[in-house]
């Protein structure tokens, strides 16, 4: 039986290594582009609040109120995403049902928005009690972090295009 050249006891090494050359090239790759990414968005928890008062040149007193600020809303937020999970779940099995009552959806909507908007108000509160220990340039870059960070809905402040429907050819 007679194998293709690729097969050939010389061949298939050099092929086995140029695939594991290429697929290690990809994983590094990969890895130094999320730590890459990670490090630019601030990384999770503590490096953010790190990267965030390196960026803002945070003395100690600013470095305490901003831990005391994320120590105050996250709570709030985990506590957010446990009240409503009930909402949620309503509204999606009204949704899948083949005649929804709209208004049970319009009242799951708005429990869900009154509970998100309660946050955001409670979250703000904290941000302007720790932007008062910031100095006028540091307010100016905490805003535009802020804005990288959560851009909101495009049209209302947010980064993203955006998207037109597409045209009607009749």
């Amino acid at each position: 039986m007679n194998l293709p050249s690729i097969f050939a006891s010389r061949t298939l090494p050099w092929v086995l290594l140029a695939l594991s050359v290429a697929l290690n090239a990809f994983f590094v790759g990969g890895h130094v582009y999320t730590r890459s990414l990670s490090h630019r968005l601030g990384g999770p928890g503590e490096e953010r609040t790190s990267a965030l008062a390196e960026r803002l040149g945070l003395n100690d007193e600013q470095r305490t109120a901003f831990r005391e600020s994320r120590r105050t809303v996250g709570p709030k937020l985990r506590d957010l995403r446990t009240e409503a999970r009930p909402h949620v779940n309503k509204l999606w099995d009204e949704m899948a049902k083949p005649q929804p009552d709209e208004a049970v959806i319009d009242a799951e909507l708005k429990s869900i928005g009154d509970m998100r908007l309660g946050f955001e108000r409670e979250a703000l509160a904290s941000a302007r009690t720790f932007m008062k220990t910031l100095t006028p340039e540091q307010r100016k870059s905490f805003a535009d972090y802020a804005r990288e960070r959560f851009p909101g809905p495009p049209g209302m402040g947010g980064t993203k295009p955006i998207r037109q429907p597409p045209e009607r050819k009749d």
